[in-house]
């Protein structure tokens, strides 16, 4: 049975080391420094909500919605173009451009982009999305790298076939413009994937859409990384990304890296309880971090997790837990020791 302070110590140190180099593999590029996140933002952090649906219409979105409305759908998608573009008396003011995704703040809802009147590309795409699902608009984002770490997230509406769309930051009813750090780049959705034009990502449904709200949620979140309570946010906002837009090929990446930090963090908790022998306390601990583990984490370094998961809970007199541990490290590795060990367990 292994299960000695001698090799449970070693398999701990082991593990950690690991992750250090195995799981941050994947790391992107890195995000704004969580400790210089200005303490008006960091109290939103506790707002974020995984059912949440942001794209639901108040007033303030019901009152341009019905200013839209025309004889036609195009003639209305037209209109509410003309009503919210930046040139526009009452129009939205493009600000914290620059990014899709802002890392200094959690996104705004529909209703607060049109009380604050501005917000980055994203929040300006939402403020569409949701007066034309009011209008009974079939609309769509499509998501754009424009090169430079630059990514742009663009509204659309279909109708008979054919995509539209309402950049708000254009002046120009089916086009779209964008800031860049060469230049202002024109373009139509037809002429997207010609040489030097923008690059698409992805393309999403209206209701694919609310998972780029979760992965801003996650972004932000993401960046409290010695924060767990934060990073577990930052997971689940990921998660629920990846559950609703597939295509997102962004979020599993940032989900990774929040996790590993995370499983980090977990695994440092997990040794003090170790060294006390604390061993109900570090035993969830591990299994904590295997709820959490990223997937650039091996197999073999799982099974290091539900080995020292396995001992700890076999030394606080939990055998059948401890033995389901040593089941799943065996059948991720094959290893008859960890067969042999579920075994003793179980005698």
């Amino acid at each position: 049975m292994r299960r000695a302070d001698d090799t449970m110590l070693y398999r701990r140190q082991f593990v950690i080391g690991a992750l250090a180099t195995a799981a941050f593999a994947a790391k992107p590029k890195a995000p704004t420094i969580w400790q210089a996140i200005a303490p008006a933002y960091a109290a939103h952090a506790s707002a974020y909500d995984p059912d949440a649906f942001p794209f639901k219409a108040g007033p303030l979105v019901t009152a341009i919605a019905d200013k839209a409305k025309a004889a036609t759908q195009l003639e209305t998608a037209k209109k509410l173009h003309s009503l919210l573009k930046v040139d526009a008396s009452a129009g939205l003011k493009a600000c914290d451009s620059g990014e899709t995704i802002r890392d200094d703040r959690p996104p705004r809802s529909p209703e607060e982009t049109i009380k604050q009147r501005c917000g980055d590309c994203s929040e300006l795409a939402y403020v569409v999305l949701t007066a034309a699902k009011e209008l009974g608009l079939e609309s769509g984002t499509i998501t754009l790298d424009l090169g430079n770490d630059v990514i742009h997230l663009l509204p659309f509406v279909k109708i008979q076939g054919k995509k539209y769309l309402i950049d708000l930051q254009t002046k120009e009813f089916g086009k779209g413009a964008v800031d860049t750090s060469s230049g202002r780049v024109a373009f139509t959705y037809e002429s997207l994937g010609e040489p030097g034009k923008p690059k698409v990502l992805w393309e999403s449904t209206f209701e694919q859409s609310v998972g780029d709200w979760h992965m801003e949620w996650g972004t932000y979140l993401g960046q409290f990384e010695s924060n767990p309570a934060r990073l577990k946010q930052a997971i689940t906002a990921f998660r629920k990304a990846i559950e609703l837009n597939p295509a997102d090929t962004h979020s599993p990446q940032k989900r990774d890296h929040s996790s590993a930090s995370l499983v980090n963090i977990l695994m440092q908790k997990a040794a003090k309880a170790f060294d006390k022998q604390d061993w109900a306390g570090a035993a969830s601990l591990f299994e904590d971090a295997l709820s959490y583990a990223p997937s650039t984490m091996s197999k073999d370094h799982l099974a290091s997790l539900h080995e020292n998961a396995a001992a700890c809970r076999y030394n606080s007199g939990d055998h059948e837990a401890a033995a389901k541990h040593y089941d799943e490290a065996f059948e991720l590795t094959g290893k008859k020791e960890y067969k042999d060990s579920a075994a003793d367990a179980r005698k």
